[in-house]
């Protein structure tokens, strides 16, 4: 009995130097080599980042990421990276791989780095070969510390496309009142119609931040219910998904410090795409989905298991097929495999529920639309905290100890905010190889 009391003291004290230690060791600060990419750009990066539609993303491996960005069949072909901007000049240019991802002469490059520091900062620049634009910079990816995330919910327009670039100031100003961000989480619906080269460009024109913040993304109903191939072509992601050629990069999974992301495609539940799949793929699909699932959560490693999926399983209402099938299908799964956390969308709303069977779920809305059924006082008994005037975001911190989620107005006002927490017994359990 003494010794086991003695070896419980140990453990405890283990852990919590470890998280002490996390705490300073992973913390950025300044421009340093290990801070963050410069938060201001010069009119001329402006413009090349605006026109080349950059974006940062996170690979499967935690010392790899992918850049991507647009072009046309003749190119820029080429990027070239270092840990330092006097080095560039020096460095081997990869050559991207392209496909052509949009009507017209729209293309889209893919550059993956791998062997990557953790948590240092490098400098890269895109451009033919010859000819290079001007450089940036990004802070690549921790495996541990105390790290920051950022969740957008439902992105696109209301009224024009001239909404995208009030949003995208938005980005930009949460990126500047909270420099400590690590990477961005968008939970579908970007677009109103994804076969409109116009809409992707108002997009991701607005979308200059995440030259720097590495992005992650799922599909919305939006993006394509029966199919989404075009959403595909212009995101670069993780293969590590269902082993089925058909739903490649629909479901991925990626982690950060503390965190695994999994990610899911929630129109995979609609009626459009059953339809177009037929029954019995559609059904061999779904039992091959619902295999990965279990096998990413209970095969996770990381503390905090956070599930992104832009259809709500406990939202505003139930006036699509969706949400009553996630939770029939999906959300046992995740109840027994340890899901903390839900990130969705679709209802154009904020709302957190009270905590349901473990798991809290939070529906962001980052867009101009509103929701046309919450009229202030109808949410549901499940409800915590909700919010119907307009665009919101959600930054969350995840340390060892306490996943902290706290909702900003577009001013940047705090409109709810939440903490989930682990107790010591858990990590006792974990450290013994427990789920």
């Amino acid at each position: 009995m003494r010794k086991g009391i003695i070896i419980i003291a140990v453990l405890i004290a283990v852990f919590l130097t470890v998280g002490a230690v996390g705490l300073v060791v992973f913390e950025f600060t300044g421009n340093s080599e290990t801070g963050n990419p410069e938060n201001f750009l010069d009119s001329r990066n402006r413009k090349e980042i605006r026109e080349r539609q950059v974006i940062i993303s996170l690979s499967e491996k935690p010392d790899s990421i992918y850049i991507s960005w647009k072009g046309t069949k003749k190119g820029p072909k080429f990027l070239r990276v270092s840990q330092s901007k006097e080095d560039l000049p020096k460095s081997e240019a990869i050559k991207a791989v392209s496909e052509k991802a949009l009507k017209g002469s729209y293309y889209r490059y893919t550059a993956e780095l791998n062997g990557l520091g953790y948590g240092k900062k490098y400098y890269y620049e895109i451009g033919d070969g010859v000819m290079f634009d001007s450089p940036q910079s990004f802070i690549s990816p921790e495996t541990a510390g105390t790290d920051s995330f950022l969740y957008l919910g439902d992105v696109q327009f209301d009224v024009s496309m001239e909404e995208y670039q009030r949003w995208g100031e938005m980005t930009e100003a949460i990126y500047e009142r909270h420099p400590s961000l690590r990477c961005a989480v968008i939970g579908g619906d970007m677009v109103n119609i994804p076969s409109e080269t116009a809409q992707w460009n108002g997009f991701l024109d607005n979308c200059q931040v995440f030259s720097k913040l590495p992005l992650m993304t799922v599909s919305g109903n939006h993006e394509g219910v029966s199919s989404n191939k075009t959403y595909k072509k212009l995101f670069a992601s993780p293969e590590n998904g269902p082993d089925a050629e058909e739903l490649k990069e629909d479901f991925y999974y990626f982690d950060y410090g503390n965190c695994r992301f999994i990610m899911t495609d929630s129109s995979f539940l609609t009626d459009e795409r059953r339809e177009k799949m037929g029954d019995d793929t559609w059904q061999a699909y779904e039992e091959a989905v619902e295999e990965w699932l279990r096998k990413t959560l209970q095969q996770s490693t990381k503390i905090w298991n956070i599930v992104v999926t832009h259809h709500p399983p406990y939202g505003m209402h139930d006036r699509d097929t969706v949400s009553p099938q996630l939770r029939k299908l999906w959300v046992p799964i995740m109840e027994e495999y340890n899901t903390d956390l839900v990130l969705c969308g679709h209802q154009h709303m904020y709302m957190r529920t009270e905590e349901i069977n473990g798991i809290t779920y939070i529906m962001g809305n980052s867009g101009q639309r509103k929701s046309e059924v919450y009229d202030g006082s109808n949410a549901p008994d499940y409800c915590m905290a909700a919010y119907g005037d307009g665009m919101n975001y959600q930054v969350i911190e995840a340390d060892w100890r306490k996943l902290q989620i706290i909702s900003y107005n577009e001013k940047g006002l705090i409109i709810d905010e939440t903490s989930l927490e682990k107790n010591l017994g858990f990590h006792i359990l974990k450290f013994f190889g427990g789920n």
